[in-house]
C-alpha cells in the first residue's frame, strides 16, 4: 500500500511538474511575443527620432500593469513630485498652474505625482512569524501587493489536517518544512522534496525544479526568504532584525511573548492575531515604536496553561483563520503605506503630524465572529503603555542581554505536564479494558470529552459525560444529571478522555462525589485515553 501511494504521488509531482513546465514555456512565448512588439515600437519611435528617452518612471512598466488596481485606490496614496515632463511646453504648464492642475513645481499633476506608497512597498522588509492558517493568506496578500522582501519563519512541517486552514500547502508536500511549502506555493513550482521517497526522484525532475523559471511566480519581484526555525531567544535578534515590520502569526503564548519583547528592543512595529472555533482578534502593537503598547501592557500576565486550548482539541473553522491572516496583511499594507516611524521609515513633516495626531487617539483591539449573524465585527478600546512594564516602560528591564540569558520564556507561560492524580492500581490500560469489555464484564464506561468530540468517534458502548458538567458541579452529594442511576454498588466506572489527563480529574472528582463508597466500587480512568485506544486497539478509530 505504502508503495503504491509513493508511486502516485511520484506521478502527480511528474504531472505537475509537465504542466507546470507547459506554463513556464507559455509564459515564455508571451514574454518573447511583448518583448517583440517593445523592439518593434522602439524601431518605430527611432524610425522618427534620433535617439530613445531613458526610461523616466520611478516603476517599471509590468509594474503599473501589477499594481495599477491599487495604486489607483484614492487613499493609498500618491505623493511628492518627479522631474518635469520635456513634452510639456511652458504655455502648457502655465494653463495648468492657473487651473490648479500642478503640483508644487508647476507641472500637471499626473506628471507630478510619485506612487510613494507603492514604492514604501517595494523597499519594505516583512516578516511573518509562523506559516500556518494566518501566516499563508498573510503572506499571499502581501507577496501580491508587492512588498520588496517576505521572511517566513517556521520551524514545522506540513500535515495532512493542517490543510484545510493552511492554503498554501498542499496534499503532496505533507512532511515538507512549512516555510519551504509556503514559498513553493508563492512560487508555484514544487520545491525539491526531502524525504527519502521524494528525494529518490529522476535526476531529470531534481533538474528541472532546480532550474525553473520564475515567470509563473505568483510575484517574482519579491524576494522570499525561508527560516526553518523555531523563533527562539537564541536566534530573534539575528532573523527580526533583517526585515522592517513583522507579523506574528503563531498560536502559542510564549511565542507571543518573546515576538513582542524583540521588536520592543529593535524598535519593529508588530501584527498581532489569533483565532480559535469561529472567533479571532486582532491588535497592532509597537506602532509607533516606543510610543505604541506592546503585547505585555495588554496581557501583562499569560493564561494559565491548562486553559490553553489549541486547534487540534477545540477546533478552528478554517475561513475564520483566514480572514483573520488577511486582515494582519492589510494592516501591514497600512503601515508601510503611511510610512513614518510606524513602518520604520523616514516621514516627512506632514506625516508626523498624522503620527503625533494618531497618537492621541486610543488603541483598539479589533475583534471578529464568524458565525454572527449581524456586524462580526467590532473594536473595543485598549489602554496605552503600560506604567512598569517590563518591556517597554521608561525604565524597562528588558534588555538584548536579558532576553539571550535569562529570559525563559516556557517557564513565563508555564507548561502542562502529564497529571498524575490516580495511582497505578486505579488505572488500566487500553488493552487491559479492551479484554474486559470482551469478556462482557459488566460495567460503565464514561467518556468526558465534550460532546463534538463524542459524536464524531468513540468506544463503543461508552456514556458522554463531558468535563465541562463535573467543573460545572458545586454540591459533593449531586452527580451529573447524565450519569446513569441506581447504579449497582459492583459494577466498576471507567473514565476516559481525550490523551488521559481529563479522565483523572473526572475519576477523582467522582470519587469525592462519593461514587466509590468508600473503595467498596473502582473508579478509575484508561491510561493515555482515546490516544492509546487507536494506537494499540483500534487504528480506524479518528482522533481528533
Amino acid at each position: 500500500m505504502d508503495d503504491n501511494i509513493d508511486r502516485l504521488r511520484e506521478e502527480i509531482a511528474q504531472r505537475e511538474a509537465e504542466l507546470a513546465g507547459l506554463k513556464s514555456r507559455l509564459a515564455a512565448a508571451e514574454q518573447s511575443r511583448q518583448q517583440q512588439q517593445q523592439q518593434q515600437q522602439q524601431h518605430h519611435h527611432h524610425h522618427h527620432r534620433q535617439h530613445v528617452e531613458p526610461w523616466k518612471w520611478p516603476l517599471e512598466a509590468l509594474e503599473y500593469q501589477r499594481y495599477g488596481r491599487q495604486m489607483i485606490v484614492p487613499k493609498f496614496g500618491l505623493e511628492g513630485t518627479v522631474p518635469p515632463c520635456p513634452l510639456l511646453s511652458s504655455r502648457v504648464r502655465e494653463r495648468n498652474k492657473r487651473r490648479g492642475e500642478t503640483g508644487p513645481a508647476g507641472f500637471a499633476r499626473a506628471d507630478a505625482a510619485l506612487p510613494t506608497a507603492q514604492l514604501r512597498l517595494k523597499k519594505a522588509r516583512v516578516l511573518l512569524v509562523g506559516a500556518g492558517g494566518l501566516g499563508c493568506p498573510a503572506a499571499a496578500y502581501l507577496a501580491g501587493s508587492g512588498v520588496g522582501a517576505l521572511g517566513l519563519v517556521d520551524g514545522d512541517t506540513v500535515e495532512l489536517s493542517n490543510l484545510h486552514r493552511q492554503v498554501a500547502h498542499s496534499t503532496s508536500r505533507v512532511g515538507m518544512s512549512k516555510t519551504e511549502s509556503a514559498i513553493a506555493f508563492l512560487r508555484e513550482y514544487a520545491a525539491k522534496k526531502t524525504t527519502k521517497t521524494r528525494a529518490a526522484r529522476r535526476d531529470w525532475l531534481s533538474r528541472y525544479l532546480l532550474t525553473r523559471s520564475m515567470l509563473s511566480s505568483l510575484n517574482a519581484g519579491v524576494t522570499y526568504e525561508g527560516h526553518g526555525v523555531h523563533l527562539t531567544a537564541d536566534n530573534a535578534e539575528d532573523i527580526v532584525s533583517r526585515y522592517d515590520l513583522v507579523l506574528d502569526c503563531t498560536d502559542r503564548p510564549a511565542s507571543r511573548y518573546l515576538i513582542s519583547d524583540i521588536c520592543v528592543l529593535l524598535g519593529k512595529p508588530l501584527i498581532s492575531a489569533s483565532a480559535f472555533q469561529t472567533s479571532g482578534q486582532l491588535i497592532v502593537l509597537n506602532s509607533p515604536p516606543g510610543r505604541g503598547p506592546c503585547y505585555r501592557c495588554v496581557f501583562p500576565k499569560p493564561p494559565p496553561p491548562e486553559s490553553v486550548v489549541g486547534c487540534g482539541e477545540g477546533g478552528i473553522i478554517g475561513p475564520v483563520v483566514g480572514v483573520m491572516g488577511v486582515l494582519q496583511a492589510l494592516e501591514a499594507v497600512k503601515l508601510i503605506c503611511r510610512g513614518g516611524p510606524e513602518a520604520g521609515l523616514e516621514a516627512s513633516p506632514d506625516e508626523e503630524r498624522h503620527h503625533h495626531q494618531q497618537q492621541q487617539q486610543q488603541h483598539t483591539m479589533l475583534l471578529f465572529s464568524g458565525m454572527a449573524d449581524h456586524c462580526p465585527f467590532r473594536s473595543v478600546r485598549m489602554r496605552g503603555k503600560r506604567q512598569g512594564c517590563f518591556s517597554c516602560s521608561e525604565n524597562p528591564q528588558l534588555t538584548a542581554d536579558y532576553l539571550k540569558t535569562a529570559m525563559d520564556y516556557v517557564q513565563f507561560c508555564g507548561s502542562t505536564r502529564p497529571v498524575q492524580l490516580l495511582p497505578r492500581q486505579e488505572r488500566i490500560s487500553a488493552q487491559e479494558y479492551r479484554l474486559l469489555s470482551e469478556r462482557g464484564t459488566k460495567h460503565v464506561l464514561l467518556d468526558v470529552r465534550e460532546r463534538e468530540h463524542f459524536h464524531l468517534a468513540h468506544i463503543p458502548g461508552s456514556i458522554n459525560v463531558p468535563m465541562s458538567r463535573f467543573t460545572s458541579l458545586g454540591s459533593r452529594d449531586a452527580l451529573p444529571e447524565e450519569f446513569p442511576r441506581d447504579l449497582p454498588a459492583h459494577v466498576p466506572v471507567y473514565v476516559v478522555c481525550r490523551v488521559g489527563n481529563d479522565s483523572q480529574v473526572a475519576a477523582r472528582r467522582l470519587k469525592e462525589l462519593g461514587l466509590s463508597r468508600n473503595g467498596e466500587r473502582f473508579v478509575g480512568d484508561i491510561v493515555g485515553g482515546l490516544r492509546s485506544w487507536k494506537d494499540t486497539v483500534d487504528g480506524s478509530l479518528p482522533f481528533l
